[in-house]
Protein backbone atom coordinates (compact mmCIF):
# COMPACT_ATOMS: atom_id res chain seq x y z
CA UNK A 1 0.00 0.00 0.00
CA UNK A 2 1.59 3.31 -1.00
CA UNK A 3 0.91 6.86 0.52
CA UNK A 4 2.42 9.25 3.01
CA UNK A 5 3.13 9.47 6.39
CA UNK A 6 0.35 9.49 9.46
CA UNK A 7 0.66 9.86 13.03
CA UNK A 8 -1.26 7.12 15.28
CA UNK A 9 -2.89 8.94 18.02
CA UNK A 10 -1.68 6.60 20.94
CA UNK A 11 2.08 5.57 20.02
CA UNK A 12 2.71 8.11 17.71
CA UNK A 13 4.15 5.09 14.96
CA UNK A 14 4.84 6.18 11.67
CA UNK A 15 2.66 4.41 9.08
CA UNK A 16 1.71 4.57 5.88
CA UNK A 17 -1.60 5.87 4.90
CA UNK A 18 -3.93 6.81 1.50
CA UNK A 19 -2.21 7.74 -1.42
CA UNK A 20 -4.47 10.87 -2.27
CA UNK A 21 -2.88 12.89 0.94
CA UNK A 22 -0.54 10.66 2.84
CA UNK A 23 -3.12 9.75 5.84
CA UNK A 24 -5.25 6.63 6.40
CA UNK A 25 -8.82 6.89 5.84
CA UNK A 26 -12.16 5.38 5.73
CA UNK A 27 -13.98 6.19 2.53
CA UNK A 28 -17.37 6.92 1.58
CA UNK A 29 -18.75 8.60 -1.52
CA UNK A 30 -18.52 11.81 -0.23
CA UNK A 31 -15.63 12.02 2.20
CA UNK A 32 -12.93 10.08 4.03
CA UNK A 33 -11.30 10.52 7.27
CA UNK A 34 -7.78 11.72 8.82
CA UNK A 35 -6.41 9.39 11.90
CA UNK A 36 -4.64 12.28 13.59
CA UNK A 37 -4.62 13.13 17.12
CA UNK A 38 -5.66 16.72 16.30
CA UNK A 39 -8.37 18.12 18.91
CA UNK A 40 -11.48 19.88 17.73
CA UNK A 41 -10.02 23.23 18.45
CA UNK A 42 -7.47 23.15 15.98
CA UNK A 43 -9.31 21.94 13.20
CA UNK A 44 -10.66 25.24 11.54
CA UNK A 45 -13.04 25.92 9.22
CA UNK A 46 -11.00 26.14 5.91
CA UNK A 47 -12.30 27.80 2.38
CA UNK A 48 -13.30 24.99 -0.16
CA UNK A 49 -15.15 26.32 -3.19
CA UNK A 50 -14.27 29.63 -4.68
CA UNK A 51 -15.97 28.83 -8.44
CA UNK A 52 -19.04 30.86 -7.71
CA UNK A 53 -19.23 34.06 -5.82
CA UNK A 54 -20.49 32.29 -2.37
CA UNK A 55 -17.93 31.26 -0.20
CA UNK A 56 -18.23 27.64 1.16
CA UNK A 57 -16.53 26.32 4.12
CA UNK A 58 -14.85 22.48 4.73
CA UNK A 59 -15.91 21.40 8.39
CA UNK A 60 -14.02 18.71 10.19
CA UNK A 61 -16.15 16.61 12.42
CA UNK A 62 -15.62 13.97 14.88
CA UNK A 63 -16.20 10.43 14.50
CA UNK A 64 -18.02 8.32 17.06
CA UNK A 65 -16.13 5.74 17.39
CA UNK A 66 -12.80 7.57 17.71
CA UNK A 67 -12.18 10.44 19.76
CA UNK A 68 -9.06 11.26 17.48
CA UNK A 69 -11.04 10.78 13.92
CA UNK A 70 -11.78 13.71 12.14
CA UNK A 71 -14.20 13.32 8.94
CA UNK A 72 -13.36 15.49 5.98
CA UNK A 73 -16.11 16.72 4.00
CA UNK A 74 -14.17 17.72 1.01
CA UNK A 75 -15.01 14.63 -0.63
CA UNK A 76 -12.71 14.17 -4.41
CA UNK A 77 -11.70 18.02 -4.19
CA UNK A 78 -8.86 16.24 -1.34
CA UNK A 79 -6.15 14.70 -4.27
CA UNK A 80 -2.94 13.49 -4.67
CA UNK A 81 -0.81 16.18 -5.11
CA UNK A 82 -3.06 18.54 -3.11
CA UNK A 83 -2.52 17.38 0.49
CA UNK A 84 -4.57 17.85 3.07
CA UNK A 85 -3.26 20.90 5.76
CA UNK A 86 -3.48 18.16 8.35
CA UNK A 87 -0.94 15.91 7.20
CA UNK A 88 1.13 19.00 6.68
CA UNK A 89 1.24 19.29 10.29
CA UNK A 90 1.11 15.89 11.33
CA UNK A 91 4.76 15.49 9.37
CA UNK A 92 5.59 18.88 11.15
CA UNK A 93 5.02 16.77 14.74
CA UNK A 94 6.92 14.11 13.54
CA UNK A 95 10.02 17.29 13.27
CA UNK A 96 10.16 16.53 9.63
CA UNK A 97 12.44 18.97 7.80
CA UNK A 98 10.98 21.68 5.68
CA UNK A 99 11.55 21.10 1.80
CA UNK A 100 13.30 22.66 -0.74
CA UNK A 101 12.56 24.57 -3.65
CA UNK A 102 15.63 25.16 -5.81
CA UNK A 103 14.44 27.67 -8.91
CA UNK A 104 16.42 26.41 -12.03
CA UNK A 105 16.26 27.69 -15.20
CA UNK A 106 14.71 24.62 -17.36
CA UNK A 107 18.04 24.33 -19.33
CA UNK A 108 19.69 21.16 -20.17
CA UNK A 109 22.39 20.95 -17.11
CA UNK A 110 19.52 21.90 -14.72
CA UNK A 111 17.69 19.20 -15.76
CA UNK A 112 20.57 16.65 -16.43
CA UNK A 113 21.36 17.70 -12.25
CA UNK A 114 17.57 16.76 -11.89
CA UNK A 115 17.50 13.39 -13.92
CA UNK A 116 20.90 12.12 -11.71
CA UNK A 117 19.04 13.23 -8.61
CA UNK A 118 18.66 9.95 -5.89
CA UNK A 119 15.53 9.22 -4.70
CA UNK A 120 16.04 10.20 -1.37
CA UNK A 121 16.67 13.60 -2.66
CA UNK A 122 13.79 13.86 -4.60
CA UNK A 123 11.92 12.97 -1.93
CA UNK A 124 13.29 16.60 -0.70
CA UNK A 125 12.88 18.91 -3.43
CA UNK A 126 10.03 20.84 -4.94
CA UNK A 127 11.86 22.14 -8.21
CA UNK A 128 10.35 24.68 -10.15
CA UNK A 129 11.52 25.42 -13.68
CA UNK A 130 11.51 28.40 -15.39
CA UNK A 131 11.54 28.42 -19.43
CA UNK A 132 14.23 30.60 -20.56
CA UNK A 133 13.13 32.97 -23.68
CA UNK A 134 14.45 32.25 -27.23
CA UNK A 135 13.81 33.55 -30.85
CA UNK A 136 12.25 30.01 -31.54
CA UNK A 137 9.97 30.04 -29.06
CA UNK A 138 8.38 26.72 -30.44
CA UNK A 139 11.44 25.12 -30.58
CA UNK A 140 12.57 26.03 -26.52
CA UNK A 141 9.05 25.33 -25.46
CA UNK A 142 9.21 21.53 -27.50
CA UNK A 143 13.44 20.96 -25.95
CA UNK A 144 11.95 21.80 -22.40
CA UNK A 145 9.53 19.41 -22.45
CA UNK A 146 11.58 16.43 -24.20
CA UNK A 147 14.12 17.54 -21.11
CA UNK A 148 11.81 17.22 -18.77
CA UNK A 149 10.63 13.31 -20.35
CA UNK A 150 13.63 12.43 -20.11
CA UNK A 151 14.64 14.16 -16.43
CA UNK A 152 11.64 14.01 -14.37
CA UNK A 153 11.43 10.83 -12.50
CA UNK A 154 7.51 8.95 -12.24
CA UNK A 155 5.64 10.57 -10.02
CA UNK A 156 7.49 14.02 -9.95
CA UNK A 157 5.08 16.86 -9.87
CA UNK A 158 6.92 19.69 -12.14
CA UNK A 159 6.29 23.24 -11.56
CA UNK A 160 6.59 25.32 -14.87
CA UNK A 161 7.24 28.92 -15.06
CA UNK A 162 6.19 30.64 -18.37
CA UNK A 163 6.32 33.80 -16.99
CA UNK A 164 9.39 35.41 -19.21
CA UNK A 165 7.91 34.27 -22.35
CA UNK A 166 6.07 36.54 -24.93
CA UNK A 167 2.22 36.07 -24.14
CA UNK A 168 2.02 35.35 -27.82
CA UNK A 169 0.06 32.49 -30.06
CA UNK A 170 3.06 29.37 -30.25
CA UNK A 171 1.98 28.92 -33.70
CA UNK A 172 0.36 30.97 -36.80
CA UNK A 173 -3.85 29.68 -36.15
CA UNK A 174 -2.62 27.94 -33.00
CA UNK A 175 -5.28 28.09 -30.31
CA UNK A 176 -3.08 29.12 -26.92
CA UNK A 177 0.17 30.26 -25.50
CA UNK A 178 2.83 29.56 -23.93
CA UNK A 179 1.60 27.44 -21.47
CA UNK A 180 -1.02 25.87 -23.02
CA UNK A 181 1.34 24.78 -25.55
CA UNK A 182 3.72 23.52 -22.53
CA UNK A 183 0.78 21.66 -20.85
CA UNK A 184 -0.36 19.75 -23.98
CA UNK A 185 3.32 19.05 -24.86
CA UNK A 186 4.29 17.52 -21.17
CA UNK A 187 1.03 15.98 -20.69
CA UNK A 188 1.72 14.10 -24.08
CA UNK A 189 5.12 12.94 -22.52
CA UNK A 190 3.55 11.99 -19.01
CA UNK A 191 4.55 14.79 -17.01
CA UNK A 192 2.57 15.94 -14.44
CA UNK A 193 2.54 20.18 -14.50
CA UNK A 194 1.91 22.18 -11.72
CA UNK A 195 1.74 25.82 -13.96
CA UNK A 196 2.83 29.22 -12.17
CA UNK A 197 0.91 32.11 -12.04
CA UNK A 198 0.75 35.52 -10.79
CA UNK A 199 -2.26 38.28 -9.98
CA UNK A 200 -1.01 40.44 -12.52
CA UNK A 201 -1.78 37.44 -15.49
CA UNK A 202 -4.14 38.25 -18.37
CA UNK A 203 -7.24 37.15 -19.17
CA UNK A 204 -5.42 34.74 -21.59
CA UNK A 205 -2.83 33.25 -19.06
CA UNK A 206 -5.33 32.85 -16.38
CA UNK A 207 -7.25 30.25 -18.73
CA UNK A 208 -4.67 28.57 -20.16
CA UNK A 209 -3.15 27.84 -16.52
CA UNK A 210 -7.40 26.46 -15.42
CA UNK A 211 -7.15 24.52 -18.17
CA UNK A 212 -3.32 22.96 -17.28
CA UNK A 213 -4.55 22.70 -13.54
CA UNK A 214 -7.75 20.66 -14.80
CA UNK A 215 -6.24 18.59 -16.81
CA UNK A 216 -2.98 17.35 -14.62
CA UNK A 217 -4.74 18.16 -11.39
CA UNK A 218 -1.04 18.92 -9.77
CA UNK A 219 -2.70 21.76 -8.57
CA UNK A 220 -1.05 25.23 -9.44
CA UNK A 221 2.00 27.54 -7.66
CA UNK A 222 1.18 31.50 -6.81
CA UNK A 223 4.16 33.25 -7.62
CA UNK A 224 4.36 36.94 -5.72
CA UNK A 225 7.81 38.85 -5.88
CA UNK A 226 8.47 41.58 -3.33
CA UNK A 227 12.18 42.03 -5.14
CA UNK A 228 13.61 45.80 -4.53
CA UNK A 229 13.24 45.98 -7.77
CA UNK A 230 9.58 45.26 -8.41
CA UNK A 231 6.42 47.51 -8.25
CA UNK A 232 4.02 45.12 -7.53
CA UNK A 233 2.49 45.12 -4.65
CA UNK A 234 1.69 41.97 -2.58
CA UNK A 235 -2.38 41.24 -3.53
CA UNK A 236 -5.12 41.40 -1.50
CA UNK A 237 -8.15 39.53 -0.25
CA UNK A 238 -10.25 40.42 -3.40
CA UNK A 239 -7.17 39.81 -5.79
CA UNK A 240 -6.66 36.11 -4.19
CA UNK A 241 -10.22 35.16 -4.38
CA UNK A 242 -10.37 36.33 -8.21
CA UNK A 243 -7.62 34.49 -9.02
CA UNK A 244 -9.06 31.33 -7.08
CA UNK A 245 -12.14 31.70 -9.05
CA UNK A 246 -10.44 32.08 -12.26
CA UNK A 247 -8.38 28.76 -11.98
CA UNK A 248 -11.46 27.39 -10.49
CA UNK A 249 -9.32 25.91 -7.61
CA UNK A 250 -9.31 26.33 -3.68
CA UNK A 251 -6.05 27.26 -1.45
CA UNK A 252 -5.13 24.20 -0.59
CA UNK A 253 -4.14 22.97 -4.03
CA UNK A 254 -1.74 26.37 -4.17
CA UNK A 255 2.00 26.41 -3.29
CA UNK A 256 2.70 29.75 -2.62
CA UNK A 257 6.05 31.39 -3.73
CA UNK A 258 7.29 34.39 -1.89
CA UNK A 259 10.18 35.49 -4.35
CA UNK A 260 12.45 37.91 -3.04
CA UNK A 261 14.27 38.17 -6.17
CA UNK A 262 18.48 38.86 -6.16
CA UNK A 263 20.04 39.80 -2.56
CA UNK A 264 23.04 41.81 -3.71
CA UNK A 265 24.34 43.13 0.05
CA UNK A 266 23.75 43.14 3.61
CA UNK A 267 21.62 45.85 3.75
CA UNK A 268 19.30 44.90 1.07
CA UNK A 269 19.50 40.76 2.63
CA UNK A 270 17.73 43.23 5.71
CA UNK A 271 15.75 45.13 3.61
CA UNK A 272 14.42 41.78 1.88
CA UNK A 273 13.12 40.11 5.18
CA UNK A 274 11.34 42.55 6.35
CA UNK A 275 9.39 42.56 2.98
CA UNK A 276 9.10 38.74 3.18
CA UNK A 277 7.65 38.80 7.05
CA UNK A 278 4.72 41.68 5.42
CA UNK A 279 4.31 39.43 2.64
CA UNK A 280 4.00 36.05 5.16
CA UNK A 281 1.72 38.39 7.53
CA UNK A 282 -0.86 39.57 4.76
CA UNK A 283 -0.74 35.79 2.70
CA UNK A 284 -0.41 33.15 5.35
CA UNK A 285 -4.32 33.27 6.88
CA UNK A 286 -5.10 31.95 3.48
CA UNK A 287 -4.42 27.66 3.81
CA UNK A 288 -2.44 27.46 1.14
CA UNK A 289 -0.57 23.87 0.68
CA UNK A 290 2.80 24.93 0.85
CA UNK A 291 3.99 28.22 1.66
CA UNK A 292 7.66 28.87 0.84
CA UNK A 293 10.46 32.09 0.54
CA UNK A 294 13.19 32.48 -2.12
CA UNK A 295 15.93 34.83 -2.93
CA UNK A 296 18.90 34.54 -5.37
CA UNK A 297 22.56 35.68 -4.22
CA UNK A 298 24.81 34.18 -6.73
CA UNK A 299 26.03 37.02 -9.25
CA UNK A 300 25.21 37.62 -12.55
CA UNK A 301 28.21 36.36 -14.52
CA UNK A 302 31.61 35.59 -13.47
CA UNK A 303 33.30 38.11 -15.84
CA UNK A 304 34.96 39.81 -12.52
CA UNK A 305 36.42 36.73 -10.87
CA UNK A 306 40.20 36.32 -10.35
CA UNK A 307 41.56 33.46 -12.34
CA UNK A 308 43.00 30.37 -11.20
CA UNK A 309 41.75 30.35 -7.73
CA UNK A 310 38.39 30.09 -5.65
CA UNK A 311 36.64 32.97 -4.81
CA UNK A 312 33.95 32.91 -2.06
CA UNK A 313 30.66 34.33 -2.36
CA UNK A 314 28.78 34.91 1.02
CA UNK A 315 25.45 32.80 0.34
CA UNK A 316 23.03 36.30 1.09
CA UNK A 317 19.67 33.86 0.13
CA UNK A 318 20.28 31.57 3.05
CA UNK A 319 20.97 34.07 5.54
CA UNK A 320 17.91 35.75 4.42
CA UNK A 321 15.81 32.73 5.09
CA UNK A 322 17.34 31.79 8.56
CA UNK A 323 16.77 35.62 9.88
CA UNK A 324 13.15 35.53 8.52
CA UNK A 325 12.49 31.83 10.31
CA UNK A 326 14.04 33.29 13.05
CA UNK A 327 11.51 36.07 13.48
CA UNK A 328 8.90 34.54 12.02
CA UNK A 329 6.01 32.83 14.33
CA UNK A 330 3.74 30.09 12.26
CA UNK A 331 4.57 27.48 10.70
CA UNK A 332 8.20 27.80 9.22
CA UNK A 333 7.85 28.47 5.33
CA UNK A 334 9.49 26.05 3.02
CA UNK A 335 13.40 27.52 1.63
CA UNK A 336 13.92 28.19 -1.84
CA UNK A 337 16.94 29.58 -4.28
CA UNK A 338 17.83 29.81 -7.85
CA UNK A 339 20.53 27.33 -7.59
CA UNK A 340 23.98 28.47 -8.88
CA UNK A 341 22.52 31.15 -10.98
CA UNK A 342 21.25 34.91 -10.81
CA UNK A 343 17.62 34.83 -10.17
CA UNK A 344 17.02 36.94 -13.29
CA UNK A 345 16.87 35.50 -16.66
CA UNK A 346 20.42 35.20 -18.61
CA UNK A 347 21.34 37.70 -21.28
CA UNK A 348 22.58 35.45 -24.14
CA UNK A 349 26.06 34.97 -24.23
CA UNK A 350 28.56 34.86 -27.03
CA UNK A 351 31.81 32.03 -26.98
CA UNK A 352 32.88 29.77 -24.91
CA UNK A 353 33.06 29.90 -20.71
CA UNK A 354 36.47 29.64 -18.99
CA UNK A 355 36.67 26.34 -17.35
CA UNK A 356 34.45 27.25 -14.08
CA UNK A 357 32.79 25.39 -10.88
CA UNK A 358 30.38 26.98 -8.87
CA UNK A 359 31.16 25.22 -5.69
CA UNK A 360 28.29 25.66 -2.69
CA UNK A 361 29.48 24.92 0.84
CA UNK A 362 27.58 25.40 3.98
CA UNK A 363 27.81 29.63 3.96
CA UNK A 364 28.96 30.60 0.88
CA UNK A 365 29.74 29.24 -2.88
CA UNK A 366 33.60 28.82 -3.33
CA UNK A 367 33.68 30.28 -7.41
CA UNK A 368 36.32 28.41 -9.33
CA UNK A 369 37.20 30.40 -12.84
CA UNK A 370 40.61 29.28 -14.49
CA UNK A 371 41.96 30.83 -17.26
CA UNK A 372 42.41 28.67 -20.55
CA UNK A 373 45.67 27.51 -21.37
CA UNK A 374 45.73 23.85 -22.45
CA UNK A 375 43.65 22.95 -25.45
CA UNK A 376 40.05 22.27 -25.64
CA UNK A 377 38.56 22.39 -21.80
CA UNK A 378 41.77 20.73 -20.72
CA UNK A 379 42.47 23.41 -17.74
CA UNK A 380 39.45 22.15 -15.76
CA UNK A 381 41.50 18.90 -14.97
CA UNK A 382 43.89 21.13 -13.53
CA UNK A 383 40.29 22.94 -11.30
CA UNK A 384 39.20 19.79 -10.48
CA UNK A 385 42.23 18.29 -9.02
CA UNK A 386 42.60 21.79 -7.43
CA UNK A 387 38.82 21.49 -5.93
CA UNK A 388 39.13 17.77 -4.54
CA UNK A 389 42.86 18.82 -2.80
CA UNK A 390 40.74 21.67 -1.02
CA UNK A 391 39.18 22.15 2.47
CA UNK A 392 35.96 22.35 0.57
CA UNK A 393 35.94 19.36 -0.62
CA UNK A 394 33.58 17.18 1.59
CA UNK A 395 34.44 14.42 3.58
CA UNK A 396 31.39 12.10 1.89
CA UNK A 397 33.55 13.11 -1.07
CA UNK A 398 31.94 11.45 -4.24
CA UNK A 399 28.98 10.50 -2.42
CA UNK A 400 27.81 13.61 -1.98
CA UNK A 401 25.96 13.73 -5.49
CA UNK A 402 26.51 12.91 -9.02
CA UNK A 403 27.73 15.81 -9.94
CA UNK A 404 30.73 15.40 -7.13
CA UNK A 405 31.56 11.49 -8.70
CA UNK A 406 32.24 13.39 -11.88
CA UNK A 407 34.21 16.18 -10.66
CA UNK A 408 35.86 13.34 -8.84
CA UNK A 409 36.68 11.41 -12.41
CA UNK A 410 38.22 14.53 -13.55
CA UNK A 411 40.36 15.13 -10.87
CA UNK A 412 41.95 11.77 -11.41
CA UNK A 413 41.50 11.44 -14.91
CA UNK A 414 39.30 9.04 -15.44
CA UNK A 415 37.33 10.95 -18.15
CA UNK A 416 38.49 11.32 -21.71
CA UNK A 417 37.33 14.85 -21.69
CA UNK A 418 36.54 17.50 -19.37
CA UNK A 419 32.89 18.41 -20.23
CA UNK A 420 31.96 22.13 -21.40
CA UNK A 421 29.50 25.05 -19.61
CA UNK A 422 26.60 22.62 -19.74
CA UNK A 423 28.32 19.69 -17.78
CA UNK A 424 29.98 22.01 -15.46
CA UNK A 425 26.56 23.80 -14.86
CA UNK A 426 25.17 20.17 -13.95
CA UNK A 427 27.64 19.16 -11.53
CA UNK A 428 27.69 22.15 -9.68
CA UNK A 429 23.77 21.93 -9.56
CA UNK A 430 23.70 18.24 -8.66
CA UNK A 431 26.03 18.91 -5.86
CA UNK A 432 24.08 22.25 -4.80
CA UNK A 433 21.00 20.28 -4.59
CA UNK A 434 22.39 18.07 -2.22
CA UNK A 435 24.32 19.72 0.27
CA UNK A 436 20.78 22.47 0.80
CA UNK A 437 19.00 19.43 1.04
CA UNK A 438 21.21 17.47 3.66
CA UNK A 439 21.93 20.69 5.42
CA UNK A 440 17.87 21.10 5.74
CA UNK A 441 17.61 17.75 6.87
CA UNK A 442 20.35 17.56 9.36
CA UNK A 443 21.09 20.66 10.46
CA UNK A 444 17.38 22.49 10.01
CA UNK A 445 19.26 25.59 7.73
CA UNK A 446 20.11 25.40 4.18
Amino acid sequence: MSGGVAVDALSDEVRVGHPCCGLRHRSSENMHTHDLYQRPSELDTQPLCVASESWAYREYEPLADSASTYTCMGGSRCRKRPKCRLARRAQRRLGAAVAYVPILKGKAGEFMALEHATPELRAHIRPVMEIVPDPDLRDILETFCDHAMDAVPNGMVLTVDCGALPVVQVLQGDIGGPMARASESLGLRGVTMCPVVRCTDTDDVMAEAASAVAGHQGGACLRITVAADSSDPVPDEGQIRALLRRLKVEPEEIDLLIDAGPVRSIPGRDSAMVCLLEALRLLSPWRWREKCVAAGAFPVNLSGFPRGQATPVPRLDAQLWQQVINRWDGEPPDFGDFGVTHPRMPVKSKGTPDPNMRYTTRGDWQVFVYPRIRSGNDDFFTLSQDLVASPYWPSTGAQTSWGDARLLDCADRRRPKAGGGTEWRAWATSHHLAVVSANLETLGRP
